[in-house]
């Protein structure tokens, strides 16, 4: 049976909370099924201006509100959040998630794995530093923190009409699939366009793509990838030091998803590589980030 690559367009912002809660299930859908998926972000631009933002699901219209919703999106997934980050953003008036999402687009330019490494980057930053990664100083000094990341190639990107019409055009796809909450994540196959040029009874049967709305466990994930791939294989996950090497500094929550083991288990098996000088350990606000050594 033909087994289909699935795409995936993951609709995101640097400053999403709800985003940086999924990066959990993020690392297992990429560790667990490899060269079977494809990963595309869109960045959705969450706030373009403070000062006339306003999210009534959540109650939120200032920075001040977002304290709490920052800090019940770490309770909830497990993972370190410090939102007193927005104690800092209230300084500015007219804050804006913009900046980073055309960062995040120019640092794309260097390529997709530099691109997705640097979003981690600017994204682990705002959500559990406290940094402002929308002033375009804290945007350079964290360039240094990716491998073969160029430095004056980002600066002269970021600045450039390219990097601003590569996030419009992001926006715009937001808009063709009615994409206005993040995380979102629009799962798709290469057979979709033959399908949809096709009339038969069976490729009317069959699903042509999934698009799922705000924050999922891995398990809605998984039903999505099952019901557009039926024999995509699951693969065992690699060595905690490998897993550091690939992907670079992990959460203790991020290690159980990919291990599909509990928090307090994890971190057991974490502390005992660190006593045995395999990792290292720095405690943040509501979790522990890991290092290779």
């Amino acid at each position: 049976m033909n087994n289909p690559k699935v795409k995936i367009l993951y609709f995101t912002d640097p400053y999403c909370s709800w985003c940086w809660a999924t990066d959990p299930m993020l690392f297992t859908l990429k560790e667990h099924y490899g060269d079977q998926i494809e990963i595309q972000h869109v960045m959705g631009g969450l706030v373009k201006d403070m000062s006339t933002f306003s999210d009534g699901h959540n109650h939120i219209s200032t920075a001040s509100a977002v304290l709490p919703h920052w800090r019940m999106v770490s309770e909830r997934s497990g993972q370190p959040i410090d939102e007193n980050l927005w104690l800092e953003i209230e300084n500015y008036p007219h804050f804006s998630t913009w900046p980073a999402n055309v960062a995040a687009k120019a640092a794309g330019f260097q390529g997709k794995e530099i691109g997705e490494q640097f979003l981690r980057r600017i994204r682990r930053a705002a959500l559990t530093e406290r940094k402002i990664v929308s002033h375009e100083e804290v945007l350079l000094e964290l360039v240094k923190d990716v491998e073969g990341m160029d430095l004056v190639q980002f600066k002269n990107d970021l600045n450039s009409p390219k990097a601003q019409q590569a996030f419009q055009d992001d926006l715009d796809l937001c808009r063709t699939y009615g994409v206005t909450g993040f995380p979102s994540m629009l799962f798709y196959t290469e057979n979709t366009a033959a399908l949809e040029a096709s009339a038969s009874a069976e490729a009317a049967e069959t699903p042509l793509a999934y698009l799922l709305n705000g924050y999922k466990t891995m398990r809605s994930y998984e039903k999505a990838l099952k019901l557009l791939s039926p024999e995509i294989q699951k693969r065992a996950p690699k060595s905690v030091e490998t897993l550091l090497t690939s992907y670079g500094p992990l959460t203790t929550r991020e290690f159980a998803e990919i291990y599909e083991t509990e928090m307090s288990e994890m971190e057991t098996i974490l502390q005992e590589q660190s006593n045995a000088g395999k990792i290292s350990a720095e405690a943040l606000r509501g979790g522990t980030l890991w290092f290779l050594k």
